[in-house]
């Protein structure tokens, strides 16, 4: 009885390390060529860019605010590209909105939303901008808790990749 378990058992085992050779064999000549030209750096990504091009992007925040005191985030998006990119949302780490209230957005968004497997908060502009052309996007914050609140800041393209910044804002109960 025991050589039968012990026969079952080799049996599974040699089944399950043919499919694992065989699923790594597979693998290997799927991918063969990629590896070896990302291995011999031969790999060419310059047409990911030109399909889905950044936005250029700056920010301004004062680094100090006092308790009630409302600051301004600027976001300064720029297109340095030959054709007009579209500036899909901007994208806010609750981490640094949690010291702090919206008040206005100037130019309003079209929508918001939380981005909950992202721990963000996120603006929708949907809005082409211009080549050699810059939009300046301005978040007005009241500073309603105390403490030092950091987070991203995401620039966003329509197929999602984006430019971060960081937001750094110590809040202190002073005048």
């Amino acid at each position: 009885m025991n050589m039968n378990k012990i026969a079952i058992g080799c049996a599974i085992s040699a089944v399950a390390t043919l499919l694992i050779v065989v699923v790594i064999i597979a693998c290997f000549f799927l991918f063969s060529d990629n590896f070896r030209n990302a291995l011999r750096h031969e790999y060419d990504s310059s047409h990911i860019r030109e399909s889905m091009p950044l936005l250029g992007a700056s920010l301004s925040l004062p680094s100090n605010a006092a308790l009630d005191e409302t600051v301004t985030m600027v976001v300064t998006v720029t297109n340095t590209h030959k054709e007009p990119v579209a500036l899909d949302s901007i994208d806010v780490d609750n981490s640094f909105l949690e010291g702090f209230q919206v008040i206005e957005i100037i130019p309003k968004p079209k929508s918001t939303q939380n981005l909950y497997e992202y721990y963000q908060r996120s603006w929708d502009f949907s809005q082409d901008v211009a080549p050699g052309d810059s939009v300046a996007i301005q978040f007005r914050l009241k500073a309603v808790v105390e403490g030092h609140f950091s987070g991203d800041v995401d620039v966003c393209n329509p197929n999602q990749d984006f430019k971060t910044l960081l937001a750094d804002v110590v809040v202190r109960d002073e005048p």
